[in-house]
């Protein structure tokens, strides 16, 4: 896992955007490890849950995903690898960003409605 064990379950459950009992559910179904009464979490849990969720929101079942899991078939390992590490989200835009750093935004470049999205809200930039 990434990181050393240092998140409660709440405090994963604020980090991935999620609720408390969501937690508890990919905990039950396998997804994320059980874990002791006081054992914690790492930074790498936190991209645990949103990939899970990713995958929920695109369709597929949590339960299946668990049985893979469960059968060797899917791992998250890869997720604690540093290339998959994510800079926090922010309420600062692409544009406020730019500015604040000096770099102005040439015209001619994609950056119209990407560039007033906040950072790490998902906009894609065509």
């Amino acid at each position: 896992m990434s990181g050393m064990p240092n998140l409660s379950a709440v405090e994963l459950a604020e980090g991935a955007g999620v609720p408390l009992a969501e937690v508890d559910r990919l905990c039950d179904l396998g997804i994320l490890p059980e874990r002791e009464d006081n054992e914690q979490f790492t930074e790498g849990d936190i991209s645990r849950v949103r990939m899970a969720k990713t995958c929920e929101a695109a369709g597929l079942p949590l339960e299946g995903i668990a049985a893979a899991i469960r059968e060797g078939k899917l791992s998250f390992a890869f997720l604690d690898l540093p290339s998959f590490r994510w800079s926090p989200s922010s309420d600062r835009t692409y544009a406020e960003l730019t500015a604040e750093m000096g770099l102005p935004l040439a015209p001619g470049q994609p950056n119209c409605q990407a560039a007033a999205a906040p950072l790490g809200s998902g906009a894609v930039y065509v």
